[in-house]
Parts: structure tokens; C-alpha cells; sequence
């Protein structure tokens, strides 16, 4: 017998991420420079006043996390946007600067339609 005490047998990797989601057949059908890049992601992402797990790193910030190129960076993050997986959407900070808003959802949420 374990000496821990299992509640929810979904391991937590991030904030949002579950080590059995993994399986999910639509993060299976992802490139892996792109799920390298959902993983980098994942770090920098917290709850909004929505409920919502998002994040802005910059293009250049993703690439030194990863050490992919600029391409293959904006590659991926427009391959997990057309997967459902991310949401991108302009935040503006003020004094004309402009930058990605990348809202997250969990591979789970994905093949479920919940996303």
C-alpha cells in the first residue's frame, strides 16, 4: 500500500496541465516543436479575472525557453491555435505598445469541445 493517499489520479504537471493528457488524440496529432512550445508557454500562464490561463511572453522570450528559431516559434503557435489549444488576442499596454495575449485551454478540454 502507498504511503500517499491518491484524491485525484490526474498528476499535475502545470497549471492547467495533466500528465495524462498527453494521450489525448489531439495533442498526439501536434508537431513536436509545437508541443514544446505549449509546454514553454505553459510557465509563464496565470488565472486572468476570468478563470482563463493566459499569458503575453514575447516571440524572442519563447525562443530562448525553447531554442527553436523565430519561424518555427510562430509556426507552433499558429499550428496550436488552429488545434484549440491557444487564443490569441491584442493586449494593449498603454503608450501605443501592443502584444500577444495567448489564452490557454488543457488538451483534455480539446477533444472534449469544452475548450
Amino acid at each position: 500500500m502507498s504511503r500517499f493517499r491518491v484524491v485525484d489520479r490526474r498528476r499535475p504537471r502545470f497549471g492547467l496541465f495533466y500528465q495524462q493528457d498527453t494521450d489525448s488524440d489531439p495533442f498526439r496529432s501536434l508537431t513536436p516543436h509545437t508541443r514544446c512550445v505549449y509546454f514553454a508557454l505553459l510557465p509563464f500562464s496565470n488565472d486572468d479575472k476570468n478563470g482563463d490561463e493566459c499569458c503575453w511572453p514575447r516571440a524572442s522570450r519563447l525562443m530562448d525557453v525553447t531554442g527553436f528559431g523565430e519561424r518555427t516559434v510562430r509556426r507552433a503557435v499558429a499550428e496550436l491555435e488552429k488545434a484549440g489549444f491557444l487564443e490569441i488576442s491584442k493586449l494593449h499596454l498603454g503608450s501605443g505598445r501592443r502584444v500577444n495575449l495567448y489564452i490557454l485551454s488543457s488538451p483534455a478540454a480539446c477533444e472534449t469541445g469544452a475548450a
